[in-house]
């Protein structure tokens, strides 16, 4: 059966890791990127999987950093909003559930 990477699933997804196993940092071994699969290969590229692009689809964007950047809270384009925001939250997993549950 193939898996549905929907809002639903991501929200249970993030909901059941502890807060100390969502970090921030650009593929840090804990964030939310690594989380979903992906990993930085030899040649320092991204390695993707279909679940993190379903994400990043889900954030707005086709790009893979909307992930790190509302896992660290930093600046992202929201196109629901048409400009930069930073995603509320004190921690990596607040941020990305309530981004998530604000879709």
């Amino acid at each position: 059966m193939e898996t549905i990477y929907d809002k639903d699933y991501f929200i249970k997804k993030f909901e059941a890791i502890p807060d100390e196993d969502i970090g921030k940092g650009r593929l840090d071994k804990h964030c939310a990127l690594h989380h979903c699969g992906v990993h930085i290969n030899g040649r320092g590229e991204y390695v993707e999987t279909v679940e993190a692009r379903k994400l990043a689809k889900l954030f707005g964007s086709n790009e893979l950093p909307i992930i790190h950047k509302i896992n660290d809270g930093t600046y992202y384009f929201d196109p629901k909003v048409g400009k930069n925001i930073i995603a509320e939250g004190n921690t990596p997993k607040e941020r990305i559930l309530n981004k998530l549950r604000s879709l």
